[in-house]
């Protein structure tokens, strides 16, 4: 599979994008939730699951995972790792952003509830990656630590 071609491909479209989406994401989906069925039923169940799911919300997927936490960065700081990382222009950059949900209105509220996306979903923690990484290991810890302190 040629990945640079089919990303410049459904970033560049906005239906390849959803017909793509429409091809993996139910089987992606129902793998998941076999997995965490099977987490679930297991005679000693791990405390804590994390499932990694960059498009959690838009597979429609969030009903499977009982909190959500997002990683978020600054705009200018993703454009910064993506243009190092990836070697992509800011054209290629900025279309992938485009196929996102807007994150820059996210806000948690100091202690517990969560937080709204703009498009009503709910999360329950961010994790502020705009910094350095012991910065962003500083957060993950925390965050460990209340997961596990049940």
């Amino acid at each position: 599979m040629n990945r640079p071609r089919l990303a410049q491909s459904i970033f560049a479209d906005k239906n390849t994008r959803a017909r793509l989406n429409a091809i993996c994401h139910p089987p992606i989906v129902a793998e998941i939730s076999c997995r965490l069925e099977e987490l679930r039923a297991s005679d000693s169940p791990p405390a804590v699951v994390i499932v990694v799911a960059p498009l959690l919300f838009e597979a429609g997927a969030e009903t499977l995972v009982e909190k959500v936490i997002v990683v978020v960065a600054e705009e200018k700081e993703r454009l910064r790792r993506l243009k190092e990382s990836l070697g992509l222009s800011e054209e290629e950059i900025r279309a992938r952003f485009a196929a996102q949900l807007p994150w820059d209105s996210l806000e948690l509220p100091a202690g517990a509830g969560g937080s709204l996306l703009p498009n009503g979903k709910r999360v329950d923690w961010v994790i502020d990656n705009s910094g350095d990484l012991s910065s962003t290991e500083c957060q993950v810890e925390a965050l460990w630590q209340e997961l596990t302190r049940h």
